[in-house]
């Protein structure tokens, strides 16, 4: 059941992987949340929105090379992308101004 254009979980995250069976499934929720398991039938319209960094402003960006080539070592991250379920560990909010993701300002290590 592997789905190439990935789907939005009734967690809030984007599938960020699969089960045994090849089903979509939220690795971060998984065993936590029961909705990490379930695929949302009516996900948040993601129209107009955007996404933030998990560390937005917050702490300085490490000296590493990240997706948004925006954030710059020693400086705050400041990484914004239209929201989407391809972005990496996306989280829909819809009842805040941003989503979430993260960029790789940390690593991926």
């Amino acid at each position: 059941m592997n789905s190439t254009k990935p789907v939005m979980m009734k967690c809030g995250h984007a599938a960020n992987g699969y089960d045994a069976e090849g089903n979509p499934v939220c690795v971060i929720c998984y065993g936590i949340v029961p909705g990490a398991t379930v695929v949302d039938p009516n996900p948040p319209s993601l129209e107009g929105r955007m996404a933030r960094c998990t560390f937005y402003g917050g702490g300085n960006v490490p000296y590493r090379r990240n997706e948004c080539n925006v954030c710059k070592a020693g400086q705050p991250c400041q990484c914004e992308r239209p929201s989407s379920p391809g972005l990496p560990f996306f989280m829909a909010h819809p009842d805040k101004p941003y989503d979430e993701f993260y960029c790789g300002c940390r690593g991926w290590d």
